[in-house]
């Protein structure tokens, strides 16, 4: 199991994980082994190059840069990952329904609802005219989501490193 160190909610997440495995009769170290790395920033291709030397039958990542690194240090051993936002977009799966190659997992934030967040947000908050939204580096365009993005799409700006998106409501 990899972690950033960063991740200050990975522990509660490992704990629910773990307990839920208990009552499905998974014991770590009794029917199970599980090996747990936190790795920085810089040190995430040697630290994914060691735990894909133990040959584990699976690999369990969580978050973006380490799916990054344990793809780059494998392409057989099944990864599967959490807390990854838009993995198609990133180029780490062909898509949602059909994954391919040793990649699948669970995404946080599918980037298709961004649309529907801010119609609901002006649904229930008309007097807003205005949104602005933050996010890291710029993503490719998801193959499954095809098309121009169209009228009802979020523009994309760059703002000093980050990127800020803004979208006027127009009625």
């Amino acid at each position: 199991m990899s972690l950033p160190t960063t991740d200050v909610e990975a522990p509660f997440r490992v704990a629910a994980f773990l307990q839920r495995l208990q009552e499905l009769g998974w014991t770590d170290r009794r029917n199970m082994r599980i090996d747990y790395r936190l790795a920085e920033s810089d040190t995430l291709q040697s630290v994914a190059a060691a735990q894909v030397a133990l040959a584990p039958d699976i690999l369990l990542v969580n978050g973006s840069s380490v799916l990054k690194a344990v793809r780059a240090a494998t392409r057989t051993i099944p990864i599967v990952f959490v807390n990854v936002i838009d993995p198609v977009g990133q180029g780490f799966v062909m898509s949602l329904d059909h994954p391919g190659g040793n990649i699948t997992g669970l995404s946080n934030i599918e980037s298709r609802l961004g649309d529907k967040w801010l119609r609901l947000l002006k649904e229930i908050a008309p007097q807003v005219t205005e949104v602005a939204g933050h996010r890291g580096r710029p993503r490719r365009r998801s193959r499954d989501r095809g098309g121009d993005p169209g009228a009802g799409a979020i523009a994309p700006r760059e703002v000093g490193s980050r990127q800020c998106a803004r979208r006027r409501f127009r009625d």
